[in-house]
C-alpha cells in the first residue's frame, strides 16, 4: 500500500498559512469556542459547549454567514431549556437551513431551522430508551439526523416540521466498542466509528456501514484498517462523501509514539476496500493526527490534537497527496489544541478550543493549490462599543466603524431601525439590546465583528 503523504513533491506541503480568524469576546475563558464546526456554502456552525450564559458550562453555539468577502456573526443559538452542564455545542452539524446541536451533558439534541435571517429551535429530539452518552456525535442529511450514544446511534427523520426515531442502530457483533463514538451521514449511507473494538487487539477500533432502503436499516460493512493494532483508536473520527469513508486513528504510531493516521475507503456496489492511509509530513511525534477529520469531494482535511494544525489532502486519481500544512496564526506549540475541521469546497475551518479554554476558530480559502488567508475576524456579542463610523450602506444592511484602532462591522438586519430624526437611528435587536446609531458615531450593546 502506497503512503501517498511521500508523494508530497507534487505540491508544497511546508506553507504556513495565516487564516480568518473568528473569536468570541464576550467569554473570554473556558468557553471552548470552536470544539464542534460544520460548514455548508455560506453558512458555518461553531459550538461552545463551556459558554457560561445560562449557567456555568450550559453551551452555546453560533452561526455565522458569508456576505460578499466578509463573515458575520448572524445569531447565537440557545436551547430553550438550557442550564448548567447542559455542555451544548459539543457536536454540530449544519445542512441547508438546518442546525443539529447536542447537549452532551445531559444527553438532549435539538434541532433548529432557519427562516429567513432567524434561526429558532423546531425540535428537541430524545432516545427511545435510556442511551448512555446520546449525543456525543451527531450528523445531519437533509431530513436525517444521525446520533451516537456510547453502543448504539438513532436515526431521526422528519415530516413536515416533526421529528420521529426512524431506527436504533446497532453492530452484528455487539459489544462494549463504543460505538457510535463518532457518525457521519450521507443520503442513505451511515458511517459510525466504534473506538474500543478489540478486533486488532484493545483499542484498535473499527467503524460501521449501515445504508437505508426505504424505511430499513441494515449493515452494509464492517471497516478494519488493514495494520490496525491495539489502542489506534480507529474510527476516534469518521467522515463520509459519496462513496468514499474518511477514518482518523489519532493514536497510531507509524511516525512515532501517537503521531496518528487517518484512512480512507472506497466503495463498489456493496464492497468497500481501503484505498490508503494518510500520515502527516514531518516530525508529528504526539501529534495525535486524525483527532478529527472532513471530506468533501477529492479534497481531505484532517485534524491534530496537540500543535493546532491541521493538513489537507487531495485526490488526483487513485492517489492522495498532501497540499498543505495549516498553522493557527498563533503557532507555538501547543497554544492551540484540539484541531476540530470541516471543508466544504474552497473553504476550510479549523477550530481551536485553545490550552484554556479560550476557542477560535480559523477559516482558510484554497486559490489553485494554494490555501491563503481570506480575513481576520474577532466576533462581538453582547459587547458595549462605541466608535466613529466609516461607511453606512443601507442596501447590503452593514454598518462599519472605527473604535480605538479597531475596525468593526454590525449586521443591522439583526436588528430593528427605528428612526429619531434626520440622520440619527435607534437600533433594537431580537434580544432587546439597544443601540444609538447617529450621522457620525454609533453607541449601544451590538452583535458585531471586528475586522481588525
Amino acid at each position: 500500500m502506497m503512503i501517498l503523504s511521500n508523494n508530497s513533491q507534487l505540491f508544497s506541503v511546508t506553507n504556513r498559512f495565516l487564516a480568518q480568524k473568528v473569536l468570541v469576546t464576550d467569554r473570554v475563558f473556558l468557553d471552548e469556542f470552536g470544539c464542534a464546526v460544520s460548514i455548508d456554502g455560506n453558512n458555518v456552525l461553531i459550538g461552545a459547549e463551556n459558554d457560561n450564559l445560562n449557567g456555568l458550562h450550559s453551551g452555546s453555539a453560533f452561526i455565522y454567514t458569508h456576505t460578499g468577502a466578509t463573515w458575520m456573526p448572524q445569531q447565537r443559538l440557545l436551547a430553550s431549556d438550557e442550564v448548567k452542564d447542559y455542555r451544548f455545542g459539543h457536536s454540530v452539524s449544519l445542512d441547508n437551513d438546518t442546525a443539529i446541536i447536542s447537549a452532551f451533558g445531559v444527553g438532549f439534541v435539538y434541532v433548529f431551522t432557519r427562516n429567513g435571517i432567524i434561526w429558532a429551535q423546531q425540535a428537541k429530539l430524545l432516545a427511545s430508551d435510556s442511551a448512555g452518552g446520546f449525543g456525543c456525535s451527531v450528523a445531519l442529511s437533509g431530513d436525517t439526523a444521525l446520533i451516537g450514544a456510547l453502543g448504539s446511534v438513532y436515526v431521526f427523520i422528519r415530516s413536515d416540521r416533526n421529528w420521529t426515531q426512524q431506527a436504533k442502530l446497532v453492530p452484528s457483533d455487539v459489544g462494549p466498542n463504543a460505538f457510535g463514538w463518532s457518525v457521519s451521514l450521507d443520503e442513505d449511507t451511515a458511517l459510525i466509528g466504534a473506538i474500543l473494538d478489540d478486533d486488532n487487539g484493545a483499542g484498535s477500533g473499527s467503524a460501521y456501514v449501515f445504508t437505508r432502503t426505504g424505511t430499513t436499516w441494515t449493515q452494509q460493512a464492517k471497516l478494519l484498517a488493514s495494520d490496525g493494532a491495539a489502542d489506534d483508536y480507529f474510527g476516534w473520527s469518521v467522515c463520509l462523501d459519496g462513496d468514499t469513508a474518511l477514518i482518523g486513528a489519532y493514536e497510531d504510531d507509524d511516525n512515532g509514539q501517537n503521531s496518528g493516521s487517518a484512512y480512507v475507503f472506497t466503495r463498489s456496489g456493496p464492497t468497500w476496500i481501503q484505498q490508503t492511509k494518510l500520515l502527516a509530513s514531518g516530525d508529528t511525534l504526539f501529534e495525535f493526527f486524525g483527532q478529527s477529520v472532513s471530506l468533501n469531494g477529492d479534497t481531505a482535511i484532517i485534524g491534530t490534537y496537540n500543535f493546532g494544525s491541521a493538513y489537507i489532502f487531495i485526490r488526483i486519481g487513485n492517489d492522495w497527496i498532501q497540499q498543505a500544512k495549516i498553522l493557527t496564526s498563533e503557532g507555538s506549540v501547543g497554544d492551540d489544541r484540539n484541531s476540530f475541521v470541516s471543508v466544504d469546497g474552497d473553504t476550510a475551518m479549523v477550530g481551536a478550543e485553545g490550552k484554556v479554554g479560550r476557542g477560535a476558530v480559523y477559516m482558510f480559502t484554497r486559490n489553485g493549490i494554494n490555501w491563503t488567508q481570506q480575513a481576520k475576524l474577532h466576533a462581538l456579542y453582547n459587547a458595549l462599543l462605541f466608535g466613529f463610523i466609516t461607511e453606512k450602506n443601507d442596501a447590503e444592511k452593514y454598518i462599519k466603524f472605527k473604535s480605538t484602532d479597531a475596525l468593526i462591522i454590525v449586521d443591522l438586519r439583526m436588528f430593528h431601525i427605528q428612526l429619531l430624526k434626520s440622520g440619527e437611528q435607534l437600533a433594537v435587536s431580537k434580544q432587546d439590546k439597544i443601540g444609538y446609531i447617529g450621522p457620525r458615531f454609533i453607541i449601544g450593546m451590538f452583535e458585531g465583528t471586528l475586522l481588525t
